[in-house]
């Protein structure tokens, strides 16, 4: 789930439900924990929600879910259910949000991702901008945004998908453009 800061909580709680219960009927602005223990009465297998876009404005929904996850662990015991939060480091999310994570058997594990070197940076951008036919103009050109991104590799991805959208919108539609992406963690728990 990819989360825009501009995002309201129900719109977060929207994306959250419709990725773990896609045919599910719900009213967004019920809690999560209740919707979702209504439309998964039974969870079986490997789950990893993987929720990018961490802001102070998803906090609500993420204690949601993370109540969600105690429920689990209490109706459920053997559950594989698995979040991986990706986001900036933010101390007054982690202040407010973490402390309520810490009263699970399974606990929360944080960790901080190094930002990528100039070499890992282009590398990222070339495989991200993949099959699009670039002039000397656009490359230079994407090198000098590549500096506002500060290495994270979320960003870098962000900016190459923009520059795909603006060169697509400009192509005929008879030559589409791949959109790779790659994956900077795996986690489970």
């Amino acid at each position: 789930v990819s989360v825009q800061k501009e995002m309201s909580s129900d719109k977060v709680r929207e994306l959250i439900i419709k990725e773990l219960a896609p045919h599910a009927v719900f009213d967004a602005t019920d809690p999560m924990v209740e919707t979702l223990s209504r439309t998964l009465q039974s969870v079986s297998g490997n789950g990893l929600l993987i929720i990018d876009g961490l802001s102070e404005n998803t906090y609500p929904c993420l204690r949601e879910l993370w109540d969600w996850l105690i429920y689990l662990d209490h109706a459920q015991p053997s559950h594989k259910q698995s979040v991986l939060l990706l986001g900036e480091k933010n101390s007054n999310l982690e202040s407010s949000c973490f402390s309520h994570f810490k009263n699970r058997a399974n606990p929360l594990i944080e960790m901080e991702v190094e930002t990528l070197t100039l070499k890992e940076q282009k590398k990222l951008l070339l495989h991200s901008l993949n099959g699009v036919n670039l002039t000397a103009e656009n490359k230079q050109e994407i090198s000098d945004a590549l500096s506002s991104c500060d290495g994270n590799p979320g960003k870098i991805i962000a900016l190459a998908e923009h520059y795909m959208n603006d060169s697509s919108s400009s192509k005929s539609e008879k030559s589409p453009i791949k959109i790779h992406r790659g994956a900077a963690l795996v986690a489970v728990f």
